[in-house]
């Protein structure tokens, strides 16, 4: 309490009137709030994980469906998600096609509570903002697609052979 380390229950010493509190635990995201003493109790709200909501816009704010990754896993394609993540840095890439690829980091540390009457869980927000790609980016992008579809298609060729 105000920076002071106070054990479970025990608030010997603490002056009536606002007063900080922050508890904390090793693998739980910390928690800090505000309260009046001795007038309110207080609840500390421990959570090994947060709720990462992702939304992918372009720069003018319209929504883009988009391959997103977190920490180098595919979440799949949308234009908004969420997905769980423990306390500690975060790396977040969007990918759609005819925009260059965006990447942001984010650090996980707190405990947020939802804000006073709404009913939705605690969360963190990101919004990956999409650059269309230029008139060079757009021809590499298709240049790699079809040299991707030949490859393929090489690859289908030499199995065929194989078998027969």
């Amino acid at each position: 309490i105000d920076g002071k380390l106070y054990s479970d229950h025990y608030t010997s010493g603490v002056s009536p009137g606002p007063h900080h509190l922050k508890c904390t635990k090793h693998g739980y995201l910390d928690y800090e709030t505000t309260f009046t003493f001795p007038v309110q109790s207080v609840d500390c709200f421990l959570s090994k994980t947060a709720l990462l909501v992702i939304k992918v816009r372009d720069k003018q704010g319209n929504k883009v469906v988009a391959n997103v990754t977190v920490d180098d896993k595919e979440e799949g394609e949308s234009d908004e998600g969420s997905r769980l993540v423990a306390r500690g840095l975060h790396k977040v890439t969007c990918k759609a096609k005819g925009y260059k690829r965006y990447s942001s980091e984010i650090t996980i540390t707190n405990y947020v509570p939802p804000a006073v009457g709404v009913e939705s869980p605690p969360y963190y927000s990101m919004q990956c903002v999409l650059e269309p790609l230029g008139f060079w980016g757009r021809i590499w992008e298709k240049l790699q697609t079809l040299l991707l579809n030949v490859v393929k298609r090489q690859e289908k060729t030499s199995l065929l052979r194989e078998s027969s």
